[in-house]
């Protein structure tokens, strides 16, 4: 079902963003590898719950990986 609203509940690359600026921002001061459990989409009644995990070699960004469920609510076709 699509309404009216057409806001995205939850924004897996923005969490991800987020996460890395996180991590790059804690520095040394972090663990090697970090988690991040967001939460998303409370306010238009469309729960999302996504996990970010962030590892981290020689202070720096090595690996991200964002997990959750996703519900499809349309399909279509791009014609280029």
């Amino acid at each position: 079902m699509i309404d009216a609203l057409c806001e995205d509940p939850a924004t897996g690359s923005a969490s991800s963003a987020l996460c890395c600026y996180l991590s790059a921002a804690l520095g040394e001061q972090g663990a090697e590898k970090r988690r991040y459990e967001l939460t998303q989409g409370v306010e238009v009644g469309r729960e999302s719950n996504i996990v970010v995990d962030v590892t981290m070699k020689e202070n720096a960004i090595n690996q991200v990986h964002l997990s959750g469920q996703a519900v499809k609510v349309m399909k279509g076709t791009v014609f280029i």
